[in-house]
């Protein structure tokens, strides 16, 4: 005969192996966005000089790292190009390639995706536990010889969710670099031109002119 607190014990593994977990997915819900779409609304409204817009877009997105990345990216680019580098020499004092000109830029997009993508990787490690907890719990319930299903199924569909969590997270991951790539031209533009921030309406900063002078 099974004791009663062996018999709930697979609902305990279950209870703390949500409370652990339901962290990590309620942060891959709020930072999830289709990056695709995303990216070509900014790429639309940056080729239309409307940088301002772009930057308000990224705010009503903004538990989302990508979100935050571009919106620094946007803001490091009305700075202008850089008129000097401490780390160049004199032979590459004067290279306005989009290698040089843009990697202060990639420098703030990497800094801010990081910044906003810390809290879900803290909640992905404590998440890591709870998924252990709750195989831990389906092993429990299931190894009887009549399985307890309530047990199970509640074990099966935490993991789950832990699961799917991890794989948009993956996703998210992975369209930091292809989301810089695909808006490189339009970074590129916006940091030389400073009449692209606002549609031309003569936005004053440190840059150079469109004819590179």
């Amino acid at each position: 005969m099974q004791t009663p607190w062996l018999s709930w014990l697979p609902w305990l593994l279950v209870a703390a192996g949500a409370a652990l977990g339901a962290p990590y997915l309620l942060r891959v819900l709020r930072a999830s966005l289709n990056a695709e779409a995303f990216t070509a609304v900014v790429r639309k409204l940056l080729d239309a000089r409307n940088a301002d817009r772009a930057v308000k877009l990224t705010r009503a997105a903004s538990d989302s790292p990508l979100a935050s990345a571009t919106r620094a990216a946007i803001l490091a680019c009305d700075r202008g190009v850089a008129q000097s580098d401490p780390s160049a020499d004199y032979r590459s004092a004067g290279d306005l390639s989009p290698e040089r000109v843009l990697a202060p830029v990639r420098a703030r997009y990497d800094e801010a995706f990081e910044a906003q993508a810390a809290p879900l990787r803290a909640a992905r490690y404590a998440a890591i536990p709870g998924a252990l907890l709750l195989v831990a719990a389906l092993s429990l319930a299931g190894g009887r010889p009549s399985p307890d299903m309530p047990q199970v199924v509640a074990a099966a569909l935490g993991l789950a969710m832990i699961a799917w969590s991890g794989r948009i997270e993956r996703g998210l991951i992975a369209s930091r670099d292809a989301t810089f790539a695909a808006l490189r031209d339009a970074f590129d533009a916006l940091i030389r031109d400073p009449r692209r921030a606002s549609g031309g309406a003569g936005v004053t900063r440190v840059g150079v002119s469109p004819e590179g002078s």
